[in-house]
């Protein structure tokens, strides 16, 4: 199933950035082969349920940012850089409506981040 993935600062979108849709790089099911992901692009990726998919973005100043999925059902993990302490986590946050879909929207620390994204019932 194709899944939307998107990552935003709440402080900056540039719109020639919205436009863009890569897709995800497999493999990507460990910390280790994250696929990047771009502040302001939608990533294009394939997910079935019990798949997981890692993704990795990196933020040079503290600010609010916001990492969601569209319309599958997910469960997303929020984790440091190497993917193996865990800082925040949702299950459908986004409502029946948006699918069961995930949404993570937080203040985060200047570094390196994971991303876990999880196929539930996909």
């Amino acid at each position: 199933m194709r899944l939307p993935i998107f990552c935003a600062s709440a402080l900056f979108l540039a719109p020639a950035l919205l436009a863009q849709h890569p897709t995800e790089i497999e493999p990507n099911d460990t910390p280790a082969t994250a696929t990047p992901l771009t502040f302001g692009t939608q990533m294009e990726a394939n997910l079935v349920a019990a798949e997981l998919d890692w993704y990795s973005f990196s933020i040079a100043t503290p600010q609010r940012v916001q990492v969601f999925t569209g319309n599958t059902d997910t469960r997303m993990t929020l984790f440091d850089a190497t993917g193996t302490t865990p800082l925040a986590m949702d299950d459908d946050g986004r409502g029946s409506a948006n699918g069961f879909s995930s949404s993570l929207f937080l203040n985060l620390q200047a570094g390196t981040y994971t991303v876990k994204v999880e196929g539930y019932s996909a």
